[in-house]
């Protein structure tokens, strides 16, 4: 089994710089993506909430707006909040679980986690951190990016007005997804019993903008 972590934290000092990503380009996240019977089966998963009241509109949201799409139509399903099940946030297979925590000063405020089994998405958890004071918008923006790791995007650099995106965290105009995410899904989503990209080896990546960097970990 491989796990993958996608993590936004921020860095006091970085010197690194990338490149924008053209409006057209992919945001596919490796091409990890759930199993779908055929290219015209609908996804119906459990959006497991172990999320405290301060945080379930903005996870209500955030699934409205992905069953936007024509791959899902996800459930948020009642789960266990106790301050345990949030600290762990536990995997559940053939799920997503959605947990938040006073995980302390991480430097990261959302952190979605995937397991691949069998070349595709075989869980999904995604921890929202409490160490962090937030607005109203921030917890939309933050609560649809890490469901949108989990469904296997990545994040976007347009400025385009997308909860994927890096910008705007605080910026109501960014907290949903946008017509490029998806178009994204459908593209990455758009046959039966495909394999997903598998990684060769463990490795580490690091894309670095501004004074955010997003880290892509494999580990055994």
């Amino acid at each position: 089994m491989r796990r993958w972590l996608l993590s936004v934290a921020a860095l006091v000092a970085v010197t690194m710089v990338t490149t924008a990503i053209p409006a057209g380009a992919s945001n596919s996240w490796n091409n990890y993506h759930w199993n779908r019977a055929t290219s015209s089966t609908v996804l119906r998963l459990a959006i497991l909430d172990s999320v405290t009241s301060t945080w379930d509109a903005s996870l209500s949201q955030a699934n409205a707006d992905w069953n936007r799409s024509p791959v899902f139509e996800n459930t948020v399903t009642a789960s266990d909040t106790s301050t345990t099940t949030r600290r762990s946030c536990p995997a559940s297979t053939g799920r997503v679980r959605a947990c938040n925590y006073t995980y302390g000063q991480t430097g990261w405020r959302g952190l979605a986690q995937i397991n691949l089994a069998g070349g595709h998405i075989a869980w999904g958890t995604t921890k929202v951190n409490d160490s962090y004071s937030w607005t109203s918008a921030a917890r939309r923006h933050v609560m649809c990016q890490e469901i949108g790791h989990d469904y296997g995007l990545d994040h976007q650099f347009t400025n385009a007005g997308s909860c994927m995106d890096y910008a705007g965290i605080d910026d109501p105009a960014y907290v949903s997804p946008n017509t490029h995410d998806y178009n994204q899904l459908v593209s990455m989503y758009n046959h039966g019993h495909g394999t997903a990209a598998a990684a060769s080896g463990p490795s580490t990546t690091a894309i670095v903008t501004g004074d955010t960097v997003t880290s892509v970990l494999w580990t055994d």
